[in-house]
């Protein structure tokens, strides 16, 4: 279904450019007018589609992959006993890193971890699409090598990270990924569990029922 809807979009971003490319040969090239307003009409919005489609795959490619946001999200919850002895709340952080389609090891790349170490993170969720292609698996562990946590760093794989092998790049580092399995950590006497659901390839899921 999301295959049909990509390449629904990506014909339809192809026949705007292509009319708009149509329309332009027609304006400067063959100098021919439109007939009436209508026309005119409909070819300003076909170009002005087209151009505002041009500066969104711009700021896709050379803008948006160099911003780095971080957002702080406070949970709390009665069923969450992380209390010290003093019956003072204690806070669990965790750090949550997602799509990061690494293509090279950039600035941006070595940046990351760095900052993730900057927010004392209790535990490191990574949630899948890792790389955007399968020549950059060495900057990816070496990615993973950095990231460190006392409760430790789980993952899952993302739609895209089957046919770019990700998972390869875990092999070696201390990250857990989890593929349809869970597991139960101790947190200040009370138990965490978490649970990584698998893609289609690891099989079917083992997560037990409720979580």
């Amino acid at each position: 279904m999301i295959q049909s809807i990509v390449t629904l979009f990506v014909l339809l971003v192809v026949s705007i450019y292509v009319l708009a490319l149509w329309l332009l040969y027609q304006r400067f090239y063959k100098k021919a007018r439109p007939q009436n307003a209508v026309t005119i009409l409909l070819q300003r919005i076909v170009l002005l589609i087209a151009l505002c489609v041009t500066l969104c795959i711009l700021y896709g490619y050379f803008i948006e992959p160099k911003i780095i946001t971080t957002t702080h999200i406070t949970l709390s919850s009665d069923k969450i006993a992380f209390m010290s002895g003093k019956n003072i709340a204690k806070r669990f952080r965790i750090v949550h890193l997602s799509d990061l389609h690494i293509e090279k090891e950039s600035g941006l790349v070595l940046r990351v971890p760095e900052l993730v170490k900057a927010e004392r993170p209790d535990l490191i969720a990574l949630t899948g699409d890792y790389l955007n292609n399968t020549e950059s698996q060495d900057v990816l562990k070496r990615f993973l090598n950095k990231l460190e946590a006392p409760y430790g760093v789980y993952a899952v794989m993302g739609n895209w990270d089957g046919w770019s092998s990700s998972e390869k790049a875990f092999v070696g580092t201390s990250v857990n990924v989890l593929a349809g399995e869970t597991v139960r950590v101790d947190v200040f006497g009370s138990v965490l569990e978490i649970s990584g659901a698998p893609m289609l390839t690891f099989g079917a899921p083992r997560i037990p029922a409720g979580h």
